[in-house]
C-alpha cells in the first residue's frame, strides 16, 4: 500500500461522517416561525409539539422529512453541514437514537397500561367487552360460505378432523389457567397486588388466537364493513383469474401454516390471512377485484363543508389514485409472482381511493394511510366466563389507575413544550451538547459552541445565523421548495415574463391551488422582496373583501369563508415589514408524478 493512500485512508476516516444542521422556514400551520432539525447520514432528527402539550422526539427518513417540509409544505431548506471524525458522528447519532428509543419505550408503556386496564376492567366486569385489532376482519353473524367450509375441510384433511375443537378447547383453557397477577410481586398497604403488564398481553394474544381458530371453526364471513366497493377497474380476464386463484391457495398455505406455528403473536396474521382469502375468493365469484379496506375502523374526520376549490383538489387526487390503481391492477395482476407485499400494494390504493372520493362527496379531511397500513378492523370480543378471582383483579386495576396516573405525570414532566425553553432548537442544542462533552467538546468538534436559547437561540432562523457563524468548516446548502422548483421548469419551457404574470397570484395559477389551511390571499410575497409591502397591502384588502362575503355566507358554511379570510389578512400584515411567512402548501395525491 503507497503512502498516499493509506494517507487518504486515513483523512476519509477521520472525516467520515457530517452534522447537517437544518433550518425550516416559516409558513402557516405548524411551526409557523419556522422548524428546526438536524441531519445525520440519511436520517433527521427533530423534536416537534404535539397537541397534548408535549415535545415529541421525531426520527424521520431524510427524503421524507423533504418531501413533507419542501414539497408539501413549499418551505425552503436551508442546511449547514460540518464534517466531523467517525466517533464524534456515531456519539451524536447514537445519543439521539437512544434518546427517540427511550421515548417510544415510555409511550409504548402508557399504551399498553392503559390496555391493561382495559382487559382488568372487563374481568372485573366493569365491561363486558375487549376492544382487539384484526377480529373486525370477519362476522361471525354472517352465514358461512361455500369457501370457509372447503378451507375448515383442508385443515381436518392435514391435521385431523378435530384439530380445531381441540386447538378451541386448549386456547380456552390456556386463557382460564393463565395467572395474571405475580405471586412474588409484594403486597401493596391495602393488601393488593399488581397485574403483569407482559401476562395481560399474552391475555389478549390468546384472545385474538382464540377468535382466528373459532372463525376457521364455524366458518366466518367477511364483515362488509370490512370490504371495499368493487374497484374501479374492468373485468379480471383469464389470465388474471388464473393470478388470483394462485395467490388464493397462497393464502391457504400461510394459515396452514400458521395454525402450525408456535409464534405468540399468530393471531392477527391469522386472521388477515382468512380474511385475505376470502376476499381473494369473492373477487374470483364476481370476476372483479374485490379488497379489504386498510382504513376500515378508523376514526373518520367530521364533515367540513369543504369550498369548491378544495373538493376539485380532493377529486383531481381521486383520479390520480385511479390511474395508479388501474396501472397496479394491471402490472400486479398480470403477473404470476404476486405475494403479499404487492397485494397488499393493491389495499392501499383502493382504500385511499375511496377514502378521497368520500371525502370529496362530504367536504371532509381526508385520511392519510401510511406506507405499512394493513386491513387491521376492530372488534369488541367478549371474554365473560372465564374464571378469575373478582377481588383480587378489582384490586390490581385500582394499582393500574394509580400507576397510569403517575405515568402520564412523569411524561409530561419529562417530554414539556415550552416556547422560550423547550423547543425544537433548544433539545438539538441539549443533545448536540450531551453527545460532544459540553461547551468545550463543542468547540473541539465544531469550532465554536452554542447555548440553549442564548441570544434569542430558541429561535430556528436566529439558531441558524449562529450555526454559519461560530461553527468551522460550514458547507452551506439551500433546497428550494416546490412551488419555486415547479416554476423553474416553467420558465424555461415558455416566456419567463408570461410565467411570473400567470403565477404570481391565485386567481390564474396553475401550479397552485388554492386551501383553507392557507388562508385567503391574491399574490405570493416569498419570490419578491422590495414589491413585498404593497403586495401586503393587496392581500390585506383582498382578505377583508371576502371577510365581508364570509359574514354574508357564515350561516351557511359554518363561517369558514369568514374565518378563512381573517386568517388571509393576519398572515399578510408580516409582509407589510417586508417579511414573509405564507407561501401556499400542496396536497400529496394531486401533486404530478
Amino acid at each position: 500500500m503507497s503512502r498516499r493512500f493509506f494517507a487518504i485512508l486515513c483523512l476519509a476516516s477521520a472525516f467520515s461522517g457530517e452534522i447537517g444542521f437544518v433550518y425550516v422556514e416559516a409558513n402557516v400551520g405548524t411551526a409557523s416561525g419556522g422548524h428546526a432539525a438536524v441531519r445525520l447520514g440519511e436520517t433527521a432528527f427533530h423534536f416537534q409539539a404535539a397537541l397534548d402539550g408535549l415535545l415529541i422526539l421525531a426520527r424521520e427518513d431524510w427524503k421524507a422529512f423533504q418531501y413533507r417540509y419542501g414539497t408539501l409544505e413549499n418551505r425552503p431548506i436551508h442546511v449547514a453541514s460540518i464534517a466531523v471524525g467517525s466517533r464524534e458522528f456515531r456519539r451524536l447519532r447514537d445519543n439521539l437514537g437512544a434518546a427517540f428509543l427511550s421515548q417510544c419505550a415510555d409511550f409504548d408503556t402508557l399504551a399498553k397500561t392503559r390496555d391493561g386496564i382495559e382487559l382488568l376492567e372487563a374481568l372485573a366486569g366493569e365491561r363486558s367487552t375487549v376492544r382487539v385489532r384484526g377480529a373486525g376482519l370477519l362476522d361471525p353473524d354472517r352465514p358461512s360460505t361455500p369457501v370457509a367450509v372447503q378451507l375448515r375441510e383442508r385443515i381436518g384433511a392435514r391435521y385431523g378432523d378435530d384439530f380445531l375443537t381441540r386447538e378451541s378447547a386448549r386456547l380456552e383453557a390456556a386463557l382460564a389457567s393463565l395467572s395474571l397477577l405475580d405471586p412474588k410481586e409484594p403486597l401493596s398497604r391495602r393488601g393488593e397486588r399488581r397485574a403483569i403488564p407482559e401476562r395481560l398481553e399474552r391475555f389478549r394474544e390468546l384472545l385474538l388466537e382464540l377468535e382466528a381458530v373459532r372463525a376457521l371453526l364455524d366458518g366466518y364471513d367477511l364483515d362488509q364493513a370490512a370490504l371495499l366497493p368493487p374497484i374501479e377497474c374492468r373485468a379480471l380476464d383469464s389470465g388474471e383469474m388464473v393470478t388470483l386463484t394462485d395467490f388464493g391457495a397462497k393464502l391457504e398455505e400461510t394459515i396452514l401454516d400458521l395454525l402450525d406455528s408456535s409464534r405468540p403473536d399468530r393471531g392477527r396474521p391469522l386472521l388477515l390471512a382468512i380474511a385475505r382469502h376470502l376476499a381473494v375468493a369473492r373477487s374470483l365469484e364476481e370476476s372483479r377485484l374485490r379488497l379489504l379496506d386498510p382504513l376500515a375502523g378508523e376514526e373518520m374526520a367530521k364533515d367540513a363543508d369543504a369550498g369548491s376549490e378544495e373538493r376539485k383538489v380532493l377529486s383531481a387526487s381521486a383520479d390520480a389514485v385511479a390511474r395508479s390503481l388501474a396501472n397496479a391492477h394491471r402490472r400486479c395482476l398480470g403477473s404470476s409472482l404476486i405475494d403479499e407485499p404487492t397485494y397488499n400494494l393493491l389495499e392501499r390504493l383502493g382504500g385511499r381511493l375511496r377514502e378521497l372520493r368520500s371525502a370529496a362527496d362530504r367536504g371532509r379531511p381526508a385520511r392519510e394511510l401510511s406506507a405499512c397500513s394493513i386491513p387491521d378492523r376492530w372488534r369488541d370480543l367478549p371474554i365473560t366466563g372465564i374464571p378469575h378471582d373478582i377481588e383480587e383483579i378489582r384490586g390490581a386495576l385500582r394499582m393500574d389507575r394509580e400507576r397510569l396516573k403517575r405515568l402520564r405525570l412523569q411524561i409530561q414532566g419529562r417530554y414539556p413544550y415550552r416556547l422560550l425553553d423547550r423547543n425544537c432548537v433548544t433539545e438539538i442544542v441539549r443533545g448536540l451538547s450531551n453527545a460532544l462533552g459540553g461547551t468545550e467538546g463543542m468547540r473541539r468538534v465544531l469550532g465554536g459552541s452554542v447555548e440553549p436559547g442564548e441570544g434569542l437561540g430558541f429561535i430556528p432562523s436566529v439558531f441558524f445565523d449562529q450555526v454559519c457563524s461560530r461553527f468551522a468548516r460550514v458547507r452551506l446548502e439551500r433546497l428550494a421548495p416546490y412551488r419555486e422548483r415547479a416554476l423553474a421548469r416553467l420558465r424555461e419551457e415558455g416566456n419567463p415574463l408570461l410565467v411570473y404574470a400567470r403565477e404570481a397570484n391565485t386567481l390564474t395559477a396553475s401550479v397552485y391551488e388554492p386551501r383553507r389551511r392557507d388562508g385567503v390571499f391574491l399574490f405570493f410575497t416569498d419570490d419578491v422582496f422590495w414589491p413585498r409591502p404593497l403586495f401586503g397591502v393587496l392581500n390585506v384588502g383582498y382578505a377583508l373583501a371576502h371577510s365581508v362575503t364570509g359574514v354574508i355566507t357564515a350561516p351557511f358554511d359554518g363561517g369558514r369563508r369568514f374565518t378563512g379570510a381573517l386568517e388571509g389578512a393576519f398572515f399578510s400584515l408580516p409582509e407589510l415589514a417586508f417579511w414573509n411567512i405564507r407561501k401556499g402548501s400542496f396536497d400529496a395525491a394531486s401533486l404530478p408524478p
